[in-house]
């Protein structure tokens, strides 16, 4: 059996969704299942496994990015037995039904599944999921969302992510605790207001180290947002400041070493501000935190309300709340967090250990006319 995954974005691209892409291809390689990424970023293609694709390139525009696509599928040998797609009905479904429309001329007949991670407008979306043989999800919370407002049955799939790293250089405990927030840097992951819950317990002499592994700290300047001051006057002065003295880290790591600074940190923050359907998805970090088992500060944000009823090591607090979130980050700065005591982390890399198999069960369901090649 030969599968293609599809996605907008591959690493270096920091985001959950790479994160398990990352994975799943040496897993499903070594159970014998060769694999191949079509990914839209351009860097992508120098690694093993992955190849850039012009047409999911978001840089791309209009039908330049499509012209050739078909001729370049057809020279893929061998042609899949099954296409596995990855969050095509968001940001650009247009393109994403084009992407669909030149697979099935090239490969008529093949099953093409997709696995929505993000939710996004029904009416946009439903020409993309509409197109799709079957359609997955990494969390019941999406399956739910979908059912409701899109009226579509779903079958769930897990996550996969590497469970260990290189060593790390950010867990130096001689400034106190470490505690870590493993996002992309935006307002939506909450970066700013824990940026202003961190600057606040700083500026009042709390001692410990803040590490935001999803940017750099001048990729993350030249993301600011307006909106910040109102959250905290002055608060990319002051993160500068506490930046120059170590006390708060910036540093835009692989999937493998996000996953080993959770593992070397104290506590893990995870404060997405969106709700309701517009809530967190699933929170691949959050999950990979909790195979840690170490104490893990979330906002009530969709999926991480299920995962925080799950996980006892959790501290829930209200979202978009700096006020709530300084407390609970004071509490895991001083030590007051507790650790997991449940089976949950057990489970979660029992979880990965099978997801490959997992894959290839639902792939050969979907096409049960081939074996392993």
């Amino acid at each position: 059996m030969t599968v293609l995954q599809a996605h907008w974005y591959a690493a270096p691209h920091v985001g959950g969704i790479e994160t398990h892409l990352e994975a799943i291809g040496p897993e499903l390689t070594q159970l014998g299942v060769p694999n191949l990424l079509l990914s839209g970023t351009r860097e992508s293609g120098e690694q093993t496994g992955v190849r850039y694709e012009p047409a999911l390139d978001r840089h791309a525009t209009g039908h330049d990015a499509t012209r050739g696509m078909c001729e370049r599928l057809a020279a893929l040998t061998p042609p899949p037995d099954v296409v596995h797609l990855h969050n095509l009905h968001v940001q650009d479904p247009e393109r994403g039904a084009m992407v669909i429309a030149a697979m099935r001329t090239v490969w008529p007949g093949t099953p093409i599944m997709i696995t929505v991670h993000n939710i996004g407008p029904a009416a946009a979306a439903a020409p993309v999921l509409g197109a799709c043989d079957a359609v997955y999800v990494p969390s019941p919370f999406i399956g739910s969302v979908l059912m409701r407002s899109h009226g579509i049955a779903t079958h769930e799939l897990p996550y996969s992510f590497p469970i260990a790293g290189p060593p790390t250089s950010v867990a130096d405990r001689s400034a106190g605790r470490v505690l870590a927030q493993p996002t992309r840097f935006t307002w939506w992951k909450g970066s700013f207001h824990s940026l202003a819950a961190v600057v606040g317990l700083l500026d009042g002499g709390a001692r410990f180290t803040f590490v935001h592994a999803g940017a750099t700290w001048k990729s993350a300047q030249a993301k600011w947002d307006p909106q910040a001051d109102a959250l905290l006057p002055g608060l990319r002065e002051s993160v500068d400041r506490w930046v120059g003295a170590g006390a708060i880290e910036f540093a835009r790591l692989t999937s493998a070493a996000t996953m080993q600074l959770m593992t070397d940190a104290d506590v893990v923050v995870y404060p997405t501000v969106g709700t309701t359907d517009e809530g967190e998805p699933f929170g691949v970090a959050a999950w990979q935190a909790a195979a840690t088992g170490h104490p893990l500060i979330l906002t009530r944000s969709g999926h991480l309300d299920v995962l925080a009823s799950r996980y006892d090591a959790s501290r829930v607090v209200e979202t978009a709340s700096v006020e709530s979130l300084a407390a609970a980050i004071r509490d895991g700065a001083e030590g007051r967090l507790p650790t997991a005591r449940s089976g949950l982390a057990t489970e979660i890399h029992e979880s990965v250990r099978t997801c490959a198999a997992v894959h290839v069960e639902e792939y050969t369901r979907l096409n049960p006319s081939v074996g392993r090649r």
